[in-house]
């Protein structure tokens, strides 16, 4: 063999074991228990069911497994299939390097079919003065549109990262209730709500929730966190404010089942009481506010709810208050669909131009 062949050759090779070589990921372990590994994810994207990841402490790999699942975005939960953790003390754990090994190949679609909230339809915290999508640029092109849905067509001469699918129909609901029946129906194949729409009866059959098999955790639908939209308290005076978690629990327990994401920590039982007062460019800000009302502590401190319009990237910079929610949207679809869609950024990809005035 010619020795440019030969050296072509090796190039090649190594090329093929520098992409295969397993690479560091930003996830941090947190939990072991029996087979399954809990990571703690900084990105929704870094890790998605079916990935084979290793874990490695120093140069020494010490198992490896796939991801069963990922929960909110935040959680990812590892099966372990070579090796074992068992042995690293709970104290230990934040010195165990989490590896990408293999991402899994998920082919996209002929045709997704997916349901929104329509520009009619407000919820507690914000209104939209309209709604649309936002997919990949120069990806797709709209062929059919009314004013109820979208027909996109993919340009494949585009590259994309993630395996969106050929052909896209975005439908938009005036009603909850009715984007629930489509989704029932099989009239649509996915579908995204605003925090706290999703209806009880949903989020309590099997066949909409996220399996968990660990004691203690209920399953539960998958929820994904929005990009932009916080809420924020601001005390009423000028000193220092530290949130009160207990009262902010109940209020997302009760109104938002469950959906919002605290953005807050600290124990309820340790921080002085506070009463928040909702403010009115919330659409629902009666409502909030009567339940507020039922859970308020006896105190002459005051804060103010506030939903922000901003990118939560800019949380850092609230002046004179503290964030208290993320947005979380309950995304729902058919279990086999769950990992194709892990790769989508739905939630953000629905365009919403906010009502009324920024604080």
């Amino acid at each position: 063999m010619a020795p440019w062949l030969i050296l072509l050759a090796a190039n090649l090779l190594l090329a093929e074991s520098l992409a295969a070589a397993p690479a560091p990921v930003s996830a941090k372990v947190i939990l072991v228990r029996g087979p399954h590994v809990y990571l703690a994810l900084r990105d929704s994207l870094t890790l998605g069911a079916g990935d084979r990841v290793m874990f490695r402490r120093r140069k020494d790999e010490l198992a490896g497994g796939r991801v069963i699942r990922t929960l909110a975005g935040e959680l990812a939960v590892v099966q372990i299939e070579s090796g074992s953790l068992s042995t690293v003390k709970a104290k230990h754990l934040d010195h165990i390097e989490v590896l990408l090994a293999e991402r899994t190949k998920v082919v996209s679609l002929a045709r997704l079919r997916l349901g929104y909230p329509s520009a009619a339809r407000s919820n507690l915290l914000f209104a939209c003065d309209r709604v649309g999508v936002q997919l990949p640029a120069a990806a797709y092109r709209a062929v059919d549109s009314t004013a109820r849905s979208v027909r996109w067509v993919r340009d494949k001469a585009v590259a994309l990262a993630a395996p969106w699918p050929d052909t896209l129909v975005t439908r938009f609901f005036d009603d909850a209730a009715d984007q629930e029946i489509a989704l029932e129906r099989g009239e649509i194949d996915v579908a995204v709500f605003w925090p706290g729409e999703l209806s009880r009866n949903m989020r309590e059959q099997s066949r909409w929730q996220v399996p968990i098999d660990e004691p203690g955790l209920a399953p539960r639908v998958f929820s994904g966190r929005r990009s932009r939209g916080y809420v924020a308290a601001f005390p009423t005076d000028s000193s220092l404010f530290i949130p009160y978690p207990t009262t902010l629990t109940q209020l997302n327990r009760e109104l938002f089942r469950g959906d919002l994401l605290p953005a807050y920590s600290g124990n309820g039982t340790l921080l002085p009481p506070v009463r928040y007062e909702v403010d009115q460019a919330c659409p629902g800000w009666r409502e909030m506010q009567r339940f507020l009302d039922r859970y308020a502590p006896v105190t002459t401190r005051r804060a103010r709810l506030v939903f922000i319009d901003e990118p939560v990237s800019s949380m850092d910079s609230v002046r004179h208050g503290s964030p208290v929610f993320l947005l979380g949207c309950p995304m729902v679809s058919a279990p086999q669909l769950r990992p194709y869609l892990m790769d989508l950024d739905l939630v953000n990809a629905l365009d919403c131009s906010v009502r009324g005035r920024k604080p």
